[in-house]
């Protein structure tokens, strides 16, 4: 075991329409218990003994775990690369600092289209590119400040964004974002 990917929520902010197999499987998952922090403490201290170096925080939207700073003081404590994957809606400046704070090492924020309008529709969910956007500003302006630390923001693939992709690429590192992941939406 090398890596370790938790989603301490299957809640979300967003309503992507092409997350319908997930909201199956998140419709159940709301019906039943999360796992407390203290199961979170004992999984990690059993990837741990399995050899996992790496953490990967992804959800659901993780920023509305709770406890995420703590989770990911937790994951430094073993001495783990942590990085967390968030569709940016709940970035505040303050919120990113003490993400840093914790030990975060990097960032994936997820930013499907240079429109707007296009991706609050693959977000469904009015409002969303000006805060997937804002986050990324805010996660690159702190880079300064904590040395070492990464931003990239990730986009998918589909029919209502891919002749854009020039000025997709363009938004990400006007944004400062230090790569970009790239994958295509199945079935489409």
């Amino acid at each position: 075991l090398k890596t370790l990917i938790a989603k301490p929520t299957s809640a979300c902010t967003a309503r992507c329409p092409t997350c319908s197999g997930r909201k199956n499987l998140h419709q159940q998952l709301r019906k039943e218990q999360q796992l407390s922090f203290d199961d979170w403490a004992r999984v990690f201290a059993d990837a741990k003994s399995l050899g996992a170096v790496d953490l990967h925080l992804s959800g659901g939207e993780p920023t509305l775990y709770t406890r995420l700073p703590e989770l990911i003081a937790l994951g430094k404590g073993h001495g783990w690369t942590v990085s967390l994957n968030t569709n940016g809606s709940r970035i505040s400046a303050t919120y990113a600092e003490s993400l840093l704070r914790a030990g975060l090492d990097k960032v994936m924020v997820s930013l499907y289209s240079a429109d707007p309008a296009v991706f609050d529709a693959m977000r469904g969910s009015r409002g969303m590119w000006h805060k997937a956007t804002e986050a990324v500003r805010i996660f690159s302006g702190l880079r300064r400040k904590h040395p070492g630390f990464t931003v990239t923001t990730q986009s998918i693939l589909c029919r209502e964004n891919f002749e854009e992709l020039p000025e997709l690429i363009d938004l990400h590192r006007t944004l400062g974002s230090q790569g970009m992941h790239l994958s295509y939406l199945e079935g489409d």
